[in-house]
Order: C-alpha cells, then structure tokens, then sequence
C-alpha cells in the first residue's frame, strides 16, 4: 500500500462466486467453482488532517498496489485465515481469493490489512522513518455482515479504518545544534505501553520506546536536520492511548532530550506533525 500525503481508509467488499456448466454428448458437466473476489476502496477524507496542536499540512494518503494482500477471518475465531490479493492499484482494487474456503452469508468477519499481520506480525520496536517503509509497521482493520457479496456494517458498506498513530517530523527541523553529517536514532518515549511486535492470532509484545534507527541528519545554519519528512507509526495497546512522548535525539554516546506535553490523547488514525516550535530551541547533544 502507498502512504503519500494524508492518511484515512474506507472499506467496500464485494464477493461474487460464480459457477457454470456445460453440456456435452456424454452429459453435463460442472466446471469447477471460481474464487471470490472483493472490491476494496479507499477514500481519503480531509477529517484525517491533522497536525500537533496545529492547523498544518503532512497527513497520508493511501492507495492499493499491486501484490497487497487482506486477511478475513470469521469474528470470534483464528482460523480459517481467508488470504486475498489484488493486482490492482489505485484508490479502488479488486482483490481475489488466494485460499481455500468460502465466506458465508449472514457470518461476521474481520478485515486486516496487511495480511503479513497474520503470519509475521507488524514490528514497532524500531523503524527507519521513511514514507516508503511505513507500511511495514502500521495497519487498517475494519469487520461486518456477510450479506448477498457485501461485508456490512448495518445498512452500510463496512470501513476499514487504520489503526495506528501516525507522527511525522517535517524536512527541516532542527533536531539538535551542529556543523557536520551525522546518523543518529530517534527514540520516542511514550507515557503508556504500546505494541511494539502484534500479530495475530494473539501475540503480542508491548513497551514504552519505540526508534526510529541510523537517520542521517545534514548540517544546516548552525544545526542538524533531516533532508526528508521522517514518520512513527505507533500500535496502541488496548484502549489507552499515548498523550506526552519524550524525544530523545542520540548521536554516537551524546544525546539531547526534548518533551511534548499534551492536553489529550494522540488517536488513532491521526498523523500528528512534530513541528520546530514545539521541540524548542535545538539543543546541544551532551
């Protein structure tokens, strides 16, 4: 799945199974049963923007690539693992059945993007902070009725809805005082444990820190910053979710420490800009 410049999810499922056959001399015969398919579309609604206690730009926006894949699985269950994948790309993609079984009508099931969620789990612990990775560490999920082709939410289409936290750090900021190329991790500090590996069925490890690893900062007016938008993806963990992070810059054995306190909690589904005035005057690393 693409991530570029604002991030929602909005799901439709479609499932059509088809099945003919033909006549011959010998009698009729019937042709084997095809897959099921489902459509999936996403689209991507300006109430998903929004920056730290600010009005800026920077969210994401997702569309299907050829080669995702979904999970659906019965609610209430943990297998069958119905796997389906698409060829498609753009905001709408119809993705076809790659394993056995069937959905079943009037069932309830869940929807988990990626389907890797399933069989690696989704890693947090450390990051590398570009857009093109992202999807590596976050997810979107959503559940309904199975009715007449359709996953339903009541009278409606079921959405898919993203489940993690997103921050980003725009090009640019000052992240500490200096006059040379360095690589440094980021560590984000929460104020309450969340996932750093979640994989399903049921395991799950969770912390407080999550980094983002060997990020090179170049000098600039007397200080070091990234040359491109860096992003966090954060996995809460049950129903608590984070409110102040601590970000904590190191390079080599030195290191500078700035602390973002907020009012409310960050939610999911959210891209929250990490700004210059809110980490302060940069620091010296010590």
């Amino acid at each position: 799945m693409k991530l570029t410049r604002l991030f929602a999810g909005t799901l439709c499922l479609m499932a059509i199974a088809a099945m003919s056959s033909c006549s011959s001399d010998e009698g009729v015969t019937e042709q084997p049963k095809q897959p099921q398919t489902i459509t999936l579309t996403i689209n991507n609604g300006a109430d998903t923007r929004l920056a730290l206690e600010s009005d800026g730009a920077g969210g994401l926006k997702s569309s299907w690539e050829s080669g995702d894949a979904v999970a659906v699985v019965l609610e209430g269950t943990t297998s069958p693992i119905y796997k389906f994948t698409t060829t498609g790309t753009g905001s709408t993609a119809v993705f076809t059945q790659a394993s056995e079984g069937e959905l079943t009508e009037g069932k309830t099931y869940n929807v988990f993007y990626p389907y890797s969620f399933t069989t690696d789990g989704i890693n947090t612990a450390e990051q590398t902070g570009k857009l093109e990775d992202l999807k590596s560490h976050t997810m979107l999920i959503g559940w309904g009725d199975y009715k007449s082709g359709k996953i339903m939410d009541g009278d409606k289409d079921a959405a898919l809805s993203p489940y993690s936290i997103i921050l980003r750090i725009p090009a640019g900021t000052p992240l500490v005082k200096g006059t040379s190329a360095v690589t440094a991790q980021i560590i984000f500090t929460m104020d309450i444990p969340t996932y750093t590996k979640f994989r399903f069925p049921y395991e799950v490890n969770s912390g407080t820190a999550l980094t983002l690893k060997d990020i090179t900062l170049q000098a600039k007016d007397g200080n070091m910053v990234s040359s491109e938008d860096l992003y966090l993806s954060i996995l809460p963990a049950g129903e608590a979710y984070p409110k102040n992070i601590v970000v904590k810059v190191i390079v080599d054995e030195k290191s500078a420490t700035y602390e973002l306190t907020r009012e409310t909690e960050l939610q999911q589904g959210k891209v929250y800009t990490i700004e210059a005035s809110k980490l302060g005057e940069p620091k010296t690393l010590e």
